[in-house]
């Protein structure tokens, strides 16, 4: 069995500060982010071009959903930013 590249990203809020414990679903699979907003992803095979994103805090009223398409090096070299709701 081949061992996979491995993805890094990061989540955070629309202030720069890091979203812990955040889901991400990358095309059809779904990592969770850690204390600091990183989330590895290990990827066998060839890369897409693309990768479908979906990122939201599950059970916390202060963030929007994030759904977007991106290729893998804006995923590596930039945050996913998790709007918070507008008062």
């Amino acid at each position: 069995m081949k061992s996979g590249r491995k993805v890094q990203g990061r989540v955070v809020d629309d202030r720069g500060q890091p979203v812990p414990e955040a889901c991400v679903v990358l095309n059809l699979w779904h990592v969770h982010t850690n204390e600091d907003g990183i989330f590895d992803w290990s990827l066998a095979g060839p890369a897409p071009e693309k990768v479908e994103i979906r990122a939201y805090k599950r059970y916390d009223g202060r963030f929007q959903e994030f759904k977007g398409t991106t290729t893998f090096a804006q995923l590596e070299s930039q945050p996913i930013t998790i709007p918070g709701h507008r008062e």
